[in-house]
């Protein structure tokens, strides 16, 4: 359980999970351009808790959030950190709080 930063089948695909029951995750997209998004959120090195840092500078998509299957991961490349993590959760709810 927890987020976990993973690259999907799709290359070049990497996206924050969040697994739940019987496999299910809920994703939320990583990239390299921010396309100008007011609430991106910045991904570096000092973010993961454990593993990464990713090859490139990243930010999280907030607005940007699917589910998926478990199958979909190729592997693991770190777990983030309590504070980027609580950074993360407050964008999407703000997001969602505002579209109300």
């Amino acid at each position: 359980a927890g987020w976990r930063v993973g690259a999907s089948v799709r290359a070049g695909r990497v996206s924050l999970g969040r697994y739940f029951t019987r496999g299910d995750l809920l994703l939320c997209q990583v990239t390299s351009k921010t396309y100008g998004h007011p609430e991106v959120v910045p991904l570096g090195a000092a973010d993961f808790a454990v593993g990464g840092p990713l090859p490139r500078e990243s930010w999280v998509l907030p607005h940007r959030l699917v589910t998926a299957h478990e199958d979909v991961v190729v592997r693991t490349v770190g777990v983030l950190s309590a504070e980027r993590l609580g950074n993360l959760r407050a964008a999407v709810c703000r997001l969602i709080q505002s579209a109300a």
